[in-house]
């Protein structure tokens, strides 16, 4: 079975990527600062899922979108104010995110937008595979 996802808390240590983003030592700080969740799964504790990350990297962007719009001299920006700010999030404003690149198009469609292919091996346990050049990109 092989399934795609936008982001993978194996990620960045399948591909090799370093430094690792703050994000994974502040995150199981967080949420398990004295590490008292060893029984059961580690997710929501000590390990982010996929949609803790897309979330985290969400929030990074609205931030960014707003700060665009008042860089723009909005000193209170309206909606249409953020969607213009995080419109600007592309080229050599585009950042670097826990799940890959994040770049938005002018239609507000992401560009590049990294996908993770995942399988489930004999064992059980759901792993990624490689990526290709063709799967996103991330901005190291």
């Amino acid at each position: 079975l092989h399934f795609t996802t936008f982001a993978y808390p194996d990620e960045w240590n399948v591909l090799g990527y370093r430094p690792l983003p703050a994000f994974f030592t502040e995150y199981p700080n967080d949420f398990d600062p004295a590490r008292q969740h060893k029984q059961g799964s580690p997710y929501g504790f000590t390990r982010a899922d996929n949609d803790v990350i897309l979330s985290y990297d969400a929030t990074i962007a609205l931030l960014r979108g707003i700060n665009n719009a008042l860089s723009a001299g909005k000193t209170k920006p309206l909606p249409v104010d953020l969607e213009q700010g995080l419109k600007q999030i592309t080229g050599a404003k585009s950042f670097q995110g826990v799940s890959g690149q994040i770049a938005f198009g002018s239609n507000g469609d992401p560009i590049n937008k990294a996908i993770v292919v995942l399988h489930v091996n004999p064992q059980g346990h759901i792993q990624m595979e490689p990526m290709g050049s063709d799967q996103g990109r991330f901005l190291k």
